[in-house]
């Protein structure tokens, strides 16, 4: 579907939520951005509730970066980029909480963000099943 980014939309909101506002400089790796259509899942899957769906795709952001080396070296230079699975993990933590403090996940059906992060395995990025 491609990359599209407008703050008067709930999707342009979920990925502000997230910084992923830039085409081509993401937060995935390789500066890559979530497609278009993974954003409408998130917002389908959360209701519309963009700091939900910000979560949910925090939390996909922090399985794809797991499966990458924290750090490497080539021809004698070092790259150290820190733990970017676990801060994205923590952004997912955030925002799964003011989702919740804005009365997300009280009814029925709503996906707790914090309980699936806390079942998935941190080394792999969650499938849409999981999230269901």
């Amino acid at each position: 579907m491609g990359f599209t980014f407008d703050l008067t939309t709930p999707a342009g909101k979920a990925r502000f939520e997230i910084g992923d506002t830039v085409a081509n400089s993401g937060i995935l790796p390789g500066g890559a951005n979530f497609d278009d259509g993974e954003v409408d899942y998130a917002l389908t899957q959360s209701q519309n509730n963009v700091k939900a769906a910000a979560a949910m795709l925090a939390s996909i952001a922090a399985g794809r970066w797991s499966s990458l080396p924290q750090s490497f070296s080539v021809d004698g230079l070092s790259v150290n980029r820190g733990d970017v699975s676990a801060r994205m993990r923590d952004m997912a933590v955030r925002l799964s909480s003011e989702a919740a403090s804005q009365g997300y996940g009280a009814g029925g059906g709503a996906v707790n963000v914090v309980s699936v992060l806390n079942s998935v395995d941190p080394y792999t990025a969650p499938s849409p099943e999981e999230w269901q």
